[in-house]
């Protein structure tokens, strides 16, 4: 695919998400490598704007140099605020337990420790603390307890037949591992879309602590 198609589609699709202001994102491409410079207006924006380059057909990598300006409208509040704001945000989430995380502000950055017990609340508690007005990157270091322990191999194989049950993955080529719950994914497939959507079957599975996708495409 013609570099200028790539570019034209990673801008259509910048402009389509709601959750990112593209009005001030420059996209250039160089050895299906995706560079984005420029600004948006949160945290949440800058690691949508990645994500939706990622998902366009013929992008191999993205080099993500997007920095973050609050409107001039906005007055930041001080780190305290920022850290009660988070603290608050996760509380009102049903499926997180707050009680088990501890935020730290350093700078702009929301510091996490603690543990949930899904390896996808992980994830999701960075999603709702990088939409935090005054956060500008996040370190999460929580760690993944599940509730109910599960042996290597039946998590290896609830992926496996979740893969079989989509029929929007080719797995034929897609090989699962599994490690004191850490899972490894190798193999080919045909797109990037598909990568990330296999990422996410692991990661929704019962007993995963963690996810190492080394998948590529064909």
């Amino acid at each position: 695919m013609e570099s200028e198609t790539i570019k034209r589609s990673i801008i259509d699709h910048l402009y389509w998400d709601q959750r990112v202001d593209a009005s001030h994102v420059t996209v250039e491409i160089a050895d299906e490598t995706v560079r984005l410079s420029g600004s948006v207006p949160s945290a949440l924006a800058r690691a949508s704007a990645e994500y939706d380059a990622w998902v366009v057909e013929g992008v191999k990598s993205v080099d993500n140099e997007l920095t973050i300006e609050y409107p001039q409208t906005t007055e930041l509040p001080s780190g305290e605020v920022v850290q009660r704001e988070i603290e608050r945000t996760l509380l009102w989430n049903p499926n997180i337990d707050a009680k088990r995380i501890s935020v730290e502000m350093r700078g702009g950055t929301a510091v996490l420790n603690g543990e949930v017990d899904a390896y996808w609340k992980k994830s999701r508690v960075e999603e709702l603390v990088l939409d935090v007005t005054g956060v500008l990157s996040v370190g999460n270091h929580l760690n993944v307890n599940p509730r109910r322990s599960l042996s290597d191999r039946e998590i290896a194989q609830s992926i496996t037949e979740a893969l079989k049950r989509d029929k929007t993955i080719d797995q034929r080529e897609i090989e699962v591992s599994v490690t004191d719950g850490i899972v490894k994914l190798q193999g080919k497939i045909p797109d990037r879309q598909q990568r990330i959507a296999v990422q996410s079957i692991a990661g929704h599975s019962m007993g995963v602590v963690d996810v190492i996708n080394e998948l590529s495409t064909r």
